[in-house]
């Protein structure tokens, strides 16, 4: 085998760069990186002679997606909530309880478990760079989300909230885990900490996430003290010079769209969340007829980046004249993301030079794969966007090495996935599964995995045991644990070919 190239051949590449490129293309990968994007695999397999093939016929290829916002906490939560709207969820006695606990109870290592649950979960649906916004001031919740990500593989941002956090931040030194500064909430949001945690920002260098107007009484208590919007907010302390995460923004002014496009403002939305959550929806029309770039994020509950790009598509082609492409749409999880977080000559798109992250999507449909032999990219595009879920997701790939194959998760056992959420549940909200809320809702008990991407539950069908690992039993909360990965948790011995394989 010649060290670090696969031949990747026979995928419908969907490139999400700005030109739209895509079609029937073999991807030559070398050490990592996208080394070239051919029509015919010959030439490749003349070049490299020893490079693993994999066959990738009936599959679409698409880059990693990147989740531009997350609360990693809310994969128990959301599950508690049992589809509650946000504005039920005091009166939720499971929910609640379980917040108590992860307020004042919850240990590093139970943190860990339920980020490297959350994780687990963004990996199988195709997401491979997530920026964690944090539990608050909580230090156990910080360290527990960068070991978690180191874990899990995946490129991450995590949302530093207080002084010990951010001195913690500083040690950092795996460059696939970043620290960003989190502003504070609009309740706690003064003159003076804004311009303190700006000019953090600024010294150390680090991205800052704005986590403001996502529901109108958020927005209207920025009103009453500031006596402007958010976004004119934003924009007297020129928070746009600095590279911002400015999150929902879903209350806007009558001028705020003008300024975030003077401003050059990339404004990540969660729209699937916000419709589950019953919370302000995105202001999609007025961000489109204001060419303002957007970006998607899962925000709340399963990660699920078929159903978020679904529900932008449908809310801008309800909503504005200008319609989105099916194209610009896959942009917002992948390309927009990825300058969002200035990472985009790294990630983002399938190019030469780029890393090799990708999503392998089965395409079963017939309307699909009809039109990946006779179409070209923008129609498979706008097919994917109607009929895709995170069902149809068989492989994904960081860096040119499979982490998830034929659905499969291979650096962790389900079986202590599903042991992680059963504890995680039981001590965080001990309430008999008999016991109703006081609305009346139905408490759900551990749910069997799901079958289907809408399901809603924390696993999702096809994880099955690769190997079985040890849980750490004690974890440091601070200072932040180095990387530990051993060689041995990706299978070196694992054929890089769809179809049966030897482990």
């Amino acid at each position: 085998m010649q060290d670090g190239v696969k031949i990747i051949e026979n995928a419908y590449v969907l490139a999400c760069d700005p030109s739209g490129s895509g079609g029937l293309m073999t991807v030559v990968v070398r050490n990592g990186r996208i080394a070239a994007l051919l029509t015919s695999g010959q030439g490749a397999r003349q070049t490299y002679p020893q490079a693993e093939v994999v066959d990738a016929a009936g599959r679409v290829l698409l880059p990693g997606f990147v989740d531009a916002h997350y609360h990693g906490e809310s994969y128990i939560l959301d599950i508690l909530a049992a589809g509650e709207p946000a504005d039920r969820w005091a009166e939720n006695e499971r929910m609640q309880s379980a917040l108590t606990f992860l307020r004042e109870r919850a240990t590093t290592e139970d943190w860990v478990r339920l980020y490297r649950c959350a994780y687990y979960a963004a990996l199988r649906s195709g997401i491979t760079t997530i920026v964690e916004f944090g539990f608050g001031g909580n230090d156990a919740a910080f360290a527990a989300s960068v070991e978690a990500l180191l874990k899990t593989d995946l490129r991450g941002f995590v949302g530093a909230h207080t002084g010990d956090q951010i001195e913690a931040a500083r040690t950092l030194r795996n460059p696939n885990v970043r620290p960003l500064l989190v502003l504070p909430p609009a309740e706690e949001l003064t003159t003076y900490n804004l311009q303190t945690t700006l000019r953090q920002a600024r010294d150390l260098g680090l991205p800052l996430i704005t986590h403001l107007g996502e529901t109108l009484r958020e927005a209207e208590y920025i009103r009453r003290n500031f006596r402007k919007s958010s976004v004119q907010v934003l924009d007297e302390y020129q928070m746009f010079s600095t590279r911002q995460l400015p999150t929902h923004l879903s209350v806007l002014d009558v001028n705020d769209a003008d300024i975030l496009h003077k401003s050059n403002a990339r404004v990540i939305l969660a729209p699937a969340a916000a419709m589950r959550k019953g919370v302000e929806l995105p202001p999609v029309e007025r961000l489109i007829d204001a060419d303002v770039t957007m970006v998607l994020g899962s925000d709340w509950g399963t990660l699920r980046p078929w159903e978020n790009m679904r529900a932008l598509w449908e809310m801008a082609a309800l909503s504005s004249e200008n319609m989105m492409s099916a194209a610009s749409v896959l942009m917002t999880h992948t390309h927009a993301g990825a300058q969002l977080l200035g990472m985009d000559s790294e990630i983002g798109a399938i190019l030469p030079g780029k890393r090799a992250d990708f999503v392998f999507m089965r395409c079963t449909d017939a309307g699909v794969r009809a039109a990946m032999e006779t179409e070209g990219p923008a129609v498979v595009s706008e097919l994917l966007l109607h009929r895709a879920s995170t069902a149809d997701i068989t492989e994904v790939m960081i860096n040119g090495e499979f982490f998830v194959r034929e659905s499969e998760v291979l650096t962790y056992a389900a079986e202590d996935l599903a042991a992680d959420m059963r504890l995680l549940m039981q001590i965080a909200a001990p309430i008999s599964l008999h016991t109703r809320s006081s609305l009346g809702t139905p408490v759900i008990a551990i749910p069997p995995s799901p079958a289907e991407e809408g399901a809603g539950q924390p696993f999702e069908e096809g994880f099955r045991v690769v190997r079985k690992e040890n849980t750490p039993t004690t974890t440091p909360i601070l200072p932040l644990p180095p990387p530990s990965r051993s060689a041995e948790e990706l299978g070196p011995n694992v054929r890089k070919v769809f179809g049966d394989e030897d482990v």
